[in-house]
């Protein structure tokens, strides 16, 4: 399995238009999970919405997380 971002991670999408920021804060377990990463918006949380992305969706890393399990 390819490395993965660590949870915690802040990210900028290449699909949006504003300057929205993700966080991670799940990733994926197996080679056959659909989504690499599961992620909420930042610094909000979640609020009602669950984004999953995967590695080819990340156009910035703003701050790399620090758990890495």
């Amino acid at each position: 399995m390819k490395d993965l971002l660590p949870i915690g991670s802040v990210i900028e999408l290449i699909d949006k238009k504003e300057k929205d920021y993700y966080i991670i804060i799940g990733k994926k377990r197996k080679e056959t999970d659909k989504y690499d990463y599961t992620c909420v918006k930042y610094p909000y949380g979640f609020t009602d919405i669950l984004y999953y992305i995967n590695d080819s969706n990340i156009k910035n890393i703003v701050h790399l997380g620090d758990i890495n399990y």
